[in-house]
C-alpha cells in the first residue's frame, strides 16, 4: 500500500513537471512570435511543405493515442507569412486537436484554395467546443471544457500569429461525429499572397 501511494505521488509530480515544461515551452514560443525580430519578415511561400513536415513530426503522437492524422493539401497555394510562425501556428493547432479530440479521433489538416486566397484548417471529430466558449479560447490561459495537461496558450499564440500575418483565425465546427454532432475546427485564412506591410 505504501508503494502504491508513493507511485501515485510520483506520477502526480511527473505530471506536474510535464505541465510546467509545456507551459514554459509555450511562453518561450510566444516570445519568439515578435514582429521586431530581424527574421520575422513574411515571405510568399507554399504551405504544403510545412504542413507535410509538421504532420509527419506529430504522427507518432497521434498513433500513440490511436488517432488518425490525415493531410489534404491543395497544390499551388501561396501565402505571405513567416515560415517559422506558420510552423508554430500549425504545430499548436495540431497539438490542440491531438490533446482534446480524444483517443481514436480523426484529425484532418486541410489546405484549400479559393482564387488567390488560401485556408489552412485543422479539423477533428472530437467532442467539439460549444459556440459560446469559442470566442474565449483565444485568450491566454483559457482552455476548453476537457481536462488535459494543456496550459491554454496554444490558440492565443495562433491568434497572435494570425494578426501579425494579416490572416483571420476562425473557430467552428469540425468533422462529423459518428454519434451525431460535429467536432472542432480552427482555420487560418490568408488573403492574396502580398507581403503584409
Amino acid at each position: 500500500q505504501a508503494d502504491d501511494s508513493r507511485q501515485h505521488a510520483l506520477a502526480q509530480v511527473i505530471a506536474g513537471v510535464d505541465r510546467m515544461t509545456h507551459l514554459v515551452g509555450q511562453l518561450l514560443t510566444l516570445a519568439r512570435v515578435d514582429p521586431a525580430r530581424q527574421d520575422a519578415t513574411p515571405q510568399p511561400l507554399d504551405p504544403a511543405e510545412i504542413i507535410a513536415t509538421v504532420c509527419a513530426e506529430m504522427l507518432p503522437q497521434a498513433q500513440r493515442r490511436g488517432q488518425a492524422l490525415t493531410v489534404n493539401a491543395a497544390s499551388g497555394c501561396r501565402v505571405a507569412v513567416n515560415a517559422e510562425w506558420l510552423r508554430i501556428a500549425l504545430r499548436n493547432l495540431v497539438d490542440n486537436a491531438l490533446r482534446y479530440a480524444g483517443a481514436g479521433a480523426h484529425i484532418e489538416v486541410r489546405l484549400t484554395r479559393d482564387g488567390s486566397a488560401c485556408a489552412l484548417t485543422v479539423a477533428d471529430d472530437g467532442p467539439g467546443v460549444a459556440p459560446a466558449l469559442r470566442a474565449q479560447l483565444c485568450a491566454r490561459f483559457v482552455r476548453g471544457e476537457v481536462e488535459d495537461e494543456g496550459c491554454g496558450l496554444g490558440l492565443s499564440i495562433v491568434a497572435r500569429i494570425a494578426a501579425l500575418s494579416h490572416a483571420q483565425l476562425e473557430l467552428g465546427d469540425g468533422l462529423p461525429r459518428a454519434e451525431g454532432g460535429r467536432g472542432f475546427a480552427a482555420t487560418l485564412r490568408f488573403g492574396e499572397a502580398a507581403v503584409p506591410g
